[in-house]
């Protein structure tokens, strides 16, 4: 592992929501961590899924400028990063995804830093949602986070990716927190808990419950709705409430 320099080590309040498998619902679980955040912190969320992004679907915005048209104008005197940041509400902000796979292919590590550096100071946390490839960008972006957030299903493949990657994660990250969501394929319960604790060689910090599970995400989704913002009717608030102190250390 790289050394960080001492203005990457300033930088706080920096968290990765990872997995080792496409479709394990990254982005819901980091949208609606988002939504129980913002109660009382402003929230930037960095869409790093840099080939098929989709937070700004989920939120329902069009993203009139990417982070690729910010790494163009990097370098640029007097850079203003709010030209780059689409507002969803009040006190969740994002950055979108490259609109095109050519355009994901030119966003480095350079870039992403140089993002964090502009906006760090304005937000009490940032979110980045990275997709589920162990590259080179997602691994320094991983290396510099405080926190990481590891979402995993109780699926044999799933399983057999975790087993691989959580001691990858462990070794470069001490505040590395698993989240078994139960609440995508309810049917696959191929595993008890104890089994699947006993595959990764881990403990499971964090569960997301089958209530979770709404017929209607399609419908959520395209009205651009946070789940968690409206309390009265999500029942797994609890736990992102937990996740949420244990990442701001609260």
């Amino acid at each position: 592992m790289k050394k960080l320099t001492q203005a990457q080590k300033s930088f706080n309040n920096l968290t990765a929501i990872f997995s080792a498998k496409g479709g394990v619902g990254k982005t819901t679980i980091l949208l609606n961590l988002a939504g129980v955040l913002s109660n009382d912190k402003k929230v930037l969320i960095i869409d790093l899924d840099l080939f098929s992004g989709g937070i700004a679907l989920c939120l329902n915005k069009v993203a009139k400028k990417t982070i690729y048209n910010f790494h163009l104008d990097m370098n640029k005197k007097n850079l203003d990063y709010k030209k780059y940041i689409t507002k969803y509400n009040d006190n969740i902000d994002f950055v979108g995804a490259p609109r095109s796979i050519e355009e994901g292919k030119k966003i480095d590590f350079k870039t992403v830093e140089k993002l964090i550096y502009e906006t760090n100071l304005q937000y009490d946390i940032i979110l980045f949602d990275l997709s589920h490839i162990y590259s080179d960008l997602n691994i320094k972006v991983l290396n510099l986070v405080s926190n990481v957030l590891y979402v995993m299903t109780n699926d044999p493949v799933d399983l057999k990716n975790s087993s691989n990657m959580i001691p990858l994660l462990k070794e470069n990250n001490n505040n590395l927190k698993v989240i078994l969501n139960y609440s995508i394929h309810r049917e696959r319960n191929y595993y008890t808990l104890y089994d699947i604790k006993s595959v990764i060689n881990n403990n499971i910090d964090y569960t997301i419950s089958h209530s979770f599970y709404n017929p209607n995400i399609d419908f959520i989704t395209v009205r651009g709705e946070i789940h968690s913002l409206n309390t009265k009717k999500f029942y797994d608030y609890k736990i992102f409430n937990l996740i949420a102190k244990d990442i701001v250390k609260e």
